[in-house]
């Protein structure tokens, strides 16, 4: 049977899901725990489409509802942060009041799991190359008292990416590459005006999970993502052991 253990309720912000978002999610959660998706419609990161991502809500919270799932979690490092400081804990109270579930977003895992880490400052290494997407991050964190000391994100649009790219790759594949997240990791680290606490990596669409371990090993640091925040969330929600979980860094360890 699946979803034996616990079936998560997730939220995507695309009104597409990326088969990174779902082979990541199996490839670090425990057999067992399944997902069940709605989606919240988002084509361009534009003010237009993140206001109208958070105004579905409540519908894409009903639609899991009827998939029987347990928990919700919603995804989105940028609708999650377009409100600005403490607008999570209001997107938390409208999923419970709409599903009657618990929920949580993947970026009120982040700042359970910095907080856990006793890291103070971190940097981030995102995806993204709007400049007003990275600093809304920026505010979010240190709304909550932590010191964001650099930020390297993708400096063109994802096509203009893949067209400057090595002509062995289709449009759009330099995006879905590991290694281009592990060096984007890398300098965001070693430009940073001192040495952070911890490192998050946003988007649940960009492949990190292989290389969480060797970002740590060669930093030192713990290395957070999307992927990672959401099943070690969803996990200790559901009271479902993570200490077992191996490879994907030591956010799991913490008890």
């Amino acid at each position: 049977m699946y979803g034996w253990k616990a079936r998560i309720g997730y939220l995507s912000p695309g009104q597409v899901v990326s088969d990174i978002t779902t082979h990541e999610f199996y490839r670090i959660a425990p057999e067992g725990v399944t997902m069940a998706i709605a989606t919240l419609g988002i084509r361009q990161l534009t003010d237009q489409d993140l206001s109208g991502a958070l105004e579905r809500i409540e519908k894409a919270a009903a639609d899991l509802v009827r998939e029987q799932v347990d928990i919700i979690v919603m995804a989105g490092a940028p609708p999650v942060s377009f409100d600005g400081v403490g607008a999570d804990k209001k997107i938390i109270a409208r999923i419970e009041k709409a599903s009657g579930l618990p929920a949580t977003t993947i970026l009120s895992e982040v700042v359970k799991a910095l907080n856990q880490l006793s890291a103070k400052t971190l940097v981030l290494a995102t995806p993204w190359y709007q400049s007003e997407i990275n600093q809304r991050l920026r505010v979010f964190f240190e709304g909550y008292g932590f010191k964001v000391l650099n930020i390297k994100n993708l400096e063109r649009s994802l096509p203009e990416v893949s067209r400057i790219s090595t002509p062995i790759f289709p449009l759009s594949a330099y995006y879905r590459i590991p290694w281009q997240a592990y060096r984007l990791a890398k300098q965001a680290f070693h430009e940073s005006p001192e040495e952070p606490d911890a490192i998050y990596m946003p988007c649940g669409a960009w492949p990190t999970a292989e290389v969480i371990n060797v970002l740590e090993t060669e930093l030192g640091k713990p290395v957070i993502t999307s992927a990672t925040a959401k099943v070690w969330g969803a996990l200790r929600m559901l009271r479902i052991k993570t200490d077992n979980i191996e490879g994907y860094g030591r956010l799991f360890k913490l008890r």
